[in-house]
């Protein structure tokens, strides 16, 4: 069980921690080179956040977030192939020949931080305001992501207490619960991926706040939602973020979704997470193809009574479709091109209901996705098995594979002993 609820707040001074075991392989060797650079101009160069939390935790550590006390323009002169981006927050990209390193300026909360808990969550204010070490730990959300690391001496930098909440595998904010995250609603969804993610327990005063402030989420703006949607169900941790999303009844606050959706995104999540597991990329489109797929075959039904007889199959899928897309637009964004995706996705699936070969059906640009689709709706009885199979039979190769092909049938062929006696 976790330990009774605290206020977290930030100390001036850090409790400096010296790792005794310490795998040095698992950082990468450019993050060594921008840390050395950074040290040799004479700045503060530490790997803070995500990284050293999933360190602590026995994780690979990925995206190495840097940080230092220069400023952006100093950091740009100090290291080589990097650029300032960002308008909220100047960062610096760093490209090495393995990806691009994030560089971040220490920063502390803006001078209108107070303000903003009594705004609507779409006005972001303008936060380059730059601090120390102390003030950039309390500015962030939860004490696990506050941790910061110096590789070279093995020293660990703790100010809210994050190593102690980590050995203990909870999720604590960093400073009241229900002020930040009413400072920023988005906070809940984050707090919900870490503790899917991580498998760690919620602190009593985070699940509170999360019950309290919640319906906040409908004020966010739509982009900012869809994108932690995004990250809570096709980065391979989907099934444990909608058992924690359904245990605090968050989702109908970020995408109201048909009380039949269940079943069916509880087999794409499986499917998902495998998918992920296995090193191959999931579908943001087809996931909301799953999320939206119940309320578009209702919504089929509503325009088929409302609507006279003589009303086509094709008007009532497409008006369908448009209803469920622009209800659900209203809550996330949703670009052009996901909505011709799942379109596409839908319109098929009329087509494969029925075993008989169609040449140009194949030939849709999105037909594998549409019978992969097919399969998802078999394995909730929706249709049956042997559709699918006999659909698979056709199913045209993926581009991927058909490029493959092309290359190695372009590939020169070795002469052979005979063909050189030819010659």
């Amino acid at each position: 069980m976790p330990r009774s609820s605290k206020r977290t707040h930030a100390k001036e001074k850090a409790q400096v921690t010296r790792l005794k075991r310490y795998d040095q392989s698992r950082i990468p060797s450019p993050v060594f080179d921008i840390l050395k650079r950074l040290r040799k101009g004479g700045h503060d160069a530490l790997l803070v956040g995500g990284c050293v939390r999933d360190y602590l935790l026995g994780l690979p550590p990925k995206d190495f977030d840097i940080v230092s006390d220069a400023l952006p323009e100093k950091i740009k002169k100090l290291l080589p192939r990097s650029r300032i981006i960002g308008r909220r927050f100047r960062l610096v990209h760093v490209h090495r020949h393995d990806g691009i390193y994030e560089v971040a300026t220490y920063r502390r909360e803006g001078s209108n931080a107070k303000r903003r808990i009594f705004r609507r969550p779409q006005i972001v204010p303008f936060q380059n305001s730059y601090g120390t070490q102390y003030e950039d730990a309390y500015r962030r959300d939860f004490t696990i992501n506050a941790l910061y690391f110096d590789p070279s001496n093995r020293r660990l930098f703790d100010y809210v207490g994050g190593l102690d909440d980590i050995e203990n595998r909870i999720i604590r904010s960093i400073g009241p619960a229900h002020v930040r995250f009413t400072e920023d609603p988005v906070r809940i969804l984050r707090a919900i991926r870490f503790a899917a993610k991580l498998g760690l327990d919620l602190d009593p005063e985070v699940s509170a706040a999360i019950e309290a402030i919640k319906p906040l989420l409908k004020e966010v703006k739509r982009a900012r939602l869809r994108d932690e949607l995004v990250k809570l169900l096709s980065t391979g941790h989907g099934t444990a973020s909608v058992a924690v999303l359904r245990e605090y009844d968050v989702l109908n606050f970020v995408l109201p979704l048909h009380e039949e959706t269940r079943e069916l995104l509880d087999q794409a999540m499986i499917e998902s997470d495998l998918r992920v597991q296995s090193g191959r990329k999931v579908s943001v489109a087809y996931l909301l193809a799953v999320l939206l797929w119940r309320d578009y075959c209702h919504e089929i039904e509503h325009q088929r009574d409302v609507l006279s007889n003589d009303t086509s199959d094709h008007d009532l899928r497409m008006l369908a479709f448009l209803a469920v897309v622009d209800n659900a637009a209203q809550h996330i964004d949703i670009p052009k091109a996901m909505r011709r995706f799942i379109l596409e996705i839908y319109s098929v699936q009329p087509r494969l209901e029925r075993a008989r070969y169609n040449k140009k059906l194949l030939e849709r640009p999105r037909i594998r996705a549409g019978i992969h689709f097919l399969n998802l709706r078999a394995t909730v009885g929706e249709v049956s098995y042997e559709l699918v199979e006999f659909w698979r039979r056709y199913q045209p190769e993926s581009r991927k594979r058909q490029t493959s092909k092309v290359r190695r049938s372009n590939r020169p062929r070795k002469r052979t002993a005979r063909s050189h006696a030819k010659v």
